[in-house]
């Protein structure tokens, strides 16, 4: 190995790989020849080409290191595989040697290794003496997965911090650490590859909730908008109910204004008061879809497409409904435009044949071809 060095120190510099200080060093009876890389680059390139030299191919890896923080801390490597592995160890050694057996605990190197420092040094040589050989498999809740020997913190970055727990320390084949490097990729691919899963899953997971919110919000613009229109139609509906009944009041006044008999005045007075009660009636219903259609309105906060909802306008109570100008209208005629006045001037018709029509005679009105109403030929019928 040590002659290898120096062959390896003319191979980076070759290459131009900038290095801060090179050195071989013994850890846990491993020999190990170090670069101290400057640029990342480099590393990428390295991990991607390894160095052949001497007709032999050198795999490097990345030295990992679990800085201590407090002294006899304990390691546990290869836990990424495991979800949560604080909380799980924490429990089995609070359950076998007491609840207040861990000081501190901790997961570093993003999530493969667990570290824990126990009461008193006496439980923690315990410890070690009872898992020198390996976790129980209950411990990881799985069978199948195996983790690292628990260690001191210390001789466990001695040889590298290893992700995968089957590295063995006296293991010093090249064969060996090709091998082991290979399985630490493929260890970190696989963790990855969960970890992608979980983002994936809780995206769309996220992006459901979503789509069902906006659908809820959909389905209640659509029942509001169902139930706006139902209320709207309903008051178009009755206000053309109201426009006939005030029509027919204003019939019945006219007909008692022109001094009929006894018989006839009795009949209108009862026609009349009935129509006015169906005249109540039909404006208080108004009112409560008015009411109605004003509250969804404002529950939903949108304005209504169309017109503004109409509202029924005052009357004086001294005088009739159906006299003068009181007479509510829904859709006034707008007044023309001034360039457009001439179309409503009248215009002499030009033709000798408005001499012959005949004149009616005086007080004589034109006949209309709306005939009287059907209560008022019941009327003179009687």
């Amino acid at each position: 190995m040590r002659t290898v060095h120096p062959l390896l120190r003319e191979w980076f510099r070759s290459r131009n790989f900038a290095f801060q200080q090179d050195r071989t060093s013994n850890l846990g009876g491993r020999l190990r020849i170090s670069f101290d890389l400057l640029r990342s680059e480099d590393i990428d390139t390295v991990l991607t080409a390894p160095p052949y030299v001497n007709h032999h191919t050198y795999h490097p890896t990345r030295p990992r290191f679990v800085e201590p923080t407090y002294g006899g801390e304990i390691a546990i490597g290869g836990c990424e595989v495991l979800q949560n592995p604080q909380a799980q160890f924490n429990a089995e050694l609070r359950k076998k040697y007491g609840q207040d057996v861990v000081r501190f605990s901790r997961v570093a190197l993003e999530g493969s290794t667990y570290t824990v420092v126990l009461r008193n040094w006496q439980t923690t040589n315990q410890f070690l003496e009872d898992f020198g050989e390996g976790l129980p498999s209950s411990w990881t809740r799985f069978r199948n997965i195996t983790v690292g020997v628990p260690d001191l913190l210390y001789l466990f970055n001695s040889v590298g911090a290893p992700a995968n727990p089957s590295r063995a320390a006296g293991s010093s084949s090249p064969q060996v650490s090709h091998l082991q490097v290979q399985v630490d990729e493929l260890r970190r691919q696989g963790a990855e590859t969960v970890g992608t899963v979980n983002q994936v899953l809780a995206q769309t997971w996220r992006a459901l909730e979503k789509q069902n919110e906006v659908a809820q919000q959909m389905m209640a613009s659509i029942c509001a908008v169902s139930t706006s229109a139902a209320l709207s139609a309903r008051y178009a509906s009755l206000e053309s109910t109201c426009g006939r009944l005030e029509e027919r009041m204003v019939r019945y006044r006219e007909t008692l204004d022109g001094k009929p008999s006894s018989a006839q005045r009795a009949r209108m007075d009862t026609l009349l008061a009935e129509t006015e009660h169906d005249h109540d009636r039909v404006e208080k219903e108004k009112d409560t879809i008015a009411q109605q259609l004003s509250a969804l309105q404002f529950a939903q906060g949108t304005q209504f497409l169309g017109q503004s909802m109409p509202h029924p306008a005052p009357t004086d109570s001294s005088q009739p409904v159906g006299h003068g100008g009181n007479v509510p209208m829904s859709h006034e005629r707008p007044p023309p435009e001034e360039e457009d006045n001439h179309r409503y001037e009248p215009h002499q018709r030009m033709s000798d044949d408005a001499a012959s029509v005949p004149s009616l005679p005086s007080g004589q009105q034109p006949f209309s071809p709306a005939g009287p109403s059907r209560d008022l030929d019941r009327m003179e019928q009687e």
